[in-house]
């Protein structure tokens, strides 16, 4: 067989998103699940893949997501516990419900925000180029903005020293 021509899948095909959540209605009212599924969402409509793990909660952020998914039509893979696992066991279920063309996961919290979500192909690179298992970004305040945090570097220039510490 001759294969002239190969396509690489994009990062975006070879990357999941998962976002455990735990009692996010309890911690930030209905304003705080809102926020943290309008920004899934806008992360799913750019063509990432994205799994938000509701780990059992019991303060109605459950009924809020079924409410929502009725409601709605989401690209947000949604898995919704019975009981509460720890983050630990929201992680899993995601995994486990990942197809197998994915190669890497992102892992962020259900109140973080990704506010560059393009360095993510960066964080990638900078992983196959190095030979490394994974990456940790460092997180910015979402009350800081993020021109007035840094000159709007990529992430890529953030990290490329830590690539020499080998973890």
């Amino acid at each position: 067989m001759n294969v002239l021509n190969t396509v690489k899948p994009t990062y975006l095909e070879r990357t999941a998103i998962i976002t455990p959540m735990y009692q996010r209605m309890e911690q930030d009212g209905v304003e705080g699940i809102s926020r943290t599924v309008n920004h899934l969402e806008d992360l799913a409509q750019k063509g990432h893949t994205v799994y938000l793990v509701e780990d059992g909660s019991k303060d109605g952020s459950q009924e809020w997501l079924k409410q929502y998914i009725s409601d709605n039509s989401t690209k947000i893979n949604i898995i919704l516990r019975p009981e509460n696992g720890q983050k630990v066991g929201a992680i899993k279920d995601a995994v486990e419900a990942l197809p197998e063309d994915i190669d890497y996961v992102l892992l962020t919290d259900d109140d973080t925000h990704i506010t560059n979500p393009e360095g993510i192909e960066d964080v990638i690179d900078l992983i196959e180029d190095q030979g490394h298992a994974g990456s940790a970004l460092k997180v910015i305040p979402a009350e800081v903005k993020r021109e007035n945090y840094d000159s709007g570097d990529r992430i890529r220039d953030k990290i490329k020293d830590s690539a020499n510490y080998g973890w």
